[in-house]
């Protein structure tokens, strides 16, 4: 923006933006924003970023609603998810192709507790590799491993979902009040599967989430 000042200070011109009141509260600003992990990069360079997200119970359903003997636990599909936000700094999120994913140690917590994520990516010739990473008592902790690459423009084979449901050799349908038991406690965000066709060493499930279940304050890029 290019202003024309004053030449000395006592000449009266205003210099400065009208005052606007704020007609909207910071708080339905904050609910207006569409939810994320990642918060930010902490560091940026030629062969290695950082980055960091804030996990709890209190505000992350991925753990209030996946408890594990009485432990609000990551899920397998938070990883994946933290994954491909970052990939989208990166490459084209349509093609993004996951390879040699690793669980070292899942990220436990207690119900009150707010654990602080680093995800590392080290930048390889043509792949990028992700390192999760946390610290609890002063040790560091490593979680998980993904290799990240882009598929070329090819065309993607495609897969007829209709004609393996009907010709899967196992069709399973899931009781919702079967997943509530167990030492596996779901909450309602996890109470979506209600059908499994498995045939082969391959296998589809039929999700649909529950109606009172609000996702529009949430940005996924994989389907929950």
């Amino acid at each position: 923006i290019k202003l024309s000042l004053p030449l000395y200070v006592y000449k009266p011109t205003r210099c400065w933006l009208p005052y606007i009141s704020n007609q909207v509260s910071t708080q339905s600003l904050i609910e207006n924003v569409k939810r994320k992990f990642v918060e930010r990069p902490l560091i940026c360079n030629q062969d290695e970023d950082l980055y960091q997200c804030t996990l709890s119970a209190q505000k992350d359903f991925v753990l209030s609603d996946h408890v594990i003997m009485e432990k609000p636990t990551l899920p397998g599909t938070a990883y994946l998810e933290i994954a491909c936000e970052i990939a989208k700094n990166y490459m084209n999120i349509d093609r993004i192709q996951m390879n040699g994913f690793k669980f070292m140690m899942p990220i436990i917590l207690n119900q009150d507790e707010e654990r602080t994520v680093q995800i590392r990516v080290i930048k390889l010739d043509k792949e990028y590799k992700l390192s999760f990473y946390s610290q609890k008592n002063g040790i560091e902790l490593t979680h998980a491993e993904v290799k990240l690459t882009e598929q070329g423009s090819e065309e993607r084979e495609k897969i007829d979902i209709d004609s393996f449901c009907k010709q899967a050799n196992e069709k399973l349908s899931i009781s919702q009040n079967e997943l509530t038991k167990g030492f596996i406690q779901f909450g309602k965000h996890w109470l979506n599967y209600h059908k499994i066709y498995r045939s082969d060493g391959e296998g589809v499930a039929y999700l649909k989430m529950p109606e009172e279940v609000n996702l529009e304050p949430f940005e996924f890029i994989l389907p929950p």
